[in-house]
């Protein structure tokens, strides 16, 4: 099979569209070049890298509570607390038999009984020993998270925050109470309860406090004057817990017995107090600075802008925030240190206590 093939006039085609215009021989340079404005990518918030005095605080309170857990443990002995419920007992009365002190009678279809509303039950143990290596361990485990976390920097310095803080003292705050009021002779289980629950109510009163008084909030007056409600109440909770309980208790034993506690019982209760009290003072002092109390009821005063970072409040010379972490940070340890190594050395090593 063989194939034909055909030219045909470049003339049968259809025209063809002109060429553009030549390219220019020339190039403009760079610098006559016009830059083209484009959208400002967001900044992107870099992690310090110099070590804040507060951090070094941090580290060192962290590694004192660790050293605090392991030597409790090293050199303690094991001592148990026990814990009793109180209840009302009905016994059979005998009418012969004269009725005892501070109890009552009651006759009713089913006899005669006798009443003691003071009547306890052991339901418990509680081992002073474990608790003061609870709450230094917590602390010790807490203050190192907080110096890994990469806001800790800028929630104290931008925004005067350490939610974590509050967490701490919920769990190792209530528990350093129990073991004051242990020491002190409380033993009922509802005295325990009222003051375990009031100290955590309080913790968590200051973490609200703290966290509404967010130097980055722009809702000012409304957050300002809840986180103001939410301290002052933090004090009734915290006065309950140690005067209502700890301190009425001790007094009631000292007014009512012939020898007095140990002094170093009596030192603990008063010194603990006290160092409690500076947390609260501490946090009176930062929402002072940042907003007034007796501007409560002024709106006007109330600034609607946050807080420029760049130009913080200063105490002394030192950044109000960075101020009330140390004295938090310092205090802590402090605190319990002295708690702890009190009980320990009087109690726990020379435990003289014989059971009935």
């Amino acid at each position: 099979m063989r194939v034909k093939l055909r030219l045909r006039p470049l003339s049968e085609f259809p025209s063809v569209p002109p060429l553009p215009e030549a390219v220019p021989e020339t190039v403009p340079l760079l610098s006559e070049l016009k830059a083209v404005p484009v959208a400002e990518a967001p900044e992107v918030p870099r992690v310090p890298c110099e070590t804040e005095s507060f951090e070094i605080v941090n580290w060192v309170a962290a590694g004192g509570h660790l050293f605090n857990a392991v030597l409790t443990l090293v050199i303690g002995d094991d001592k148990q607390y026990r814990i009793y419920d109180t209840y009302a007992s009905w016994t059979p009365y005998n009418s012969t038999a004269p009725c005892p002190p501070n109890q009552y009678i009651v006759e009713g279809s089913e006899g005669t009984f006798l009443v003691n509303p003071r009547d306890k039950v052991s339901m418990m143990s509680l081992s002073l020993l474990w608790l003061i290596f609870a709450f230094h361990i917590l602390s010790a485990l807490f203050q190192g998270y907080t110096g890994f976390s990469r806001d800790y920097v800028t929630n104290i310095k931008q925004r005067g925050v350490n939610p974590l803080r509050f967490v701490e003292y919920s769990l190792s705050a209530t528990i350093m109470l129990v073991c004051i009021a242990l020491v002190s002779g409380i033993d009922e289980f509802y005295a325990m309860l009222a003051v375990a629950s009031l100290t955590f109510v309080t913790m968590m009163l200051g973490l609200i406090a703290e966290l509404l008084f967010d130097d980055q909030l722009v809702e000012r007056l409304t957050t300002r004057r809840i986180g103001w409600i939410a301290h002052l109440t933090g004090w009734v909770t915290m006065l309950s817990a140690y005067v209502g309980v700890i301190l009425k208790q001790y007094f009631v034993s000292v007014r009512e017995s012939d020898v007095g506690p140990p002094d170093w019982v009596t030192v603990a209760i008063f010194v603990v107090f006290g160092l409690y009290n500076i947390f609260g003072v501490t946090q009176f002092v930062q929402l002072w600075y940042k907003y007034p109390l007796h501007l409560f009821f002024k709106p006007e005063c109330v600034p609607k802008d946050p807080k420029d970072p760049k130009d913080p409040k200063k105490v002394c010379g030192m950044e109000l925030n960075v101020l009330i972490e140390m004295v938090y940070v310092a205090n802590s340890l402090v605190t319990k240190t002295l708690l702890g190594w009190m009980i320990i050395i009087n109690l726990v090593v020379e435990d003289t206590r014989n059971f009935c």
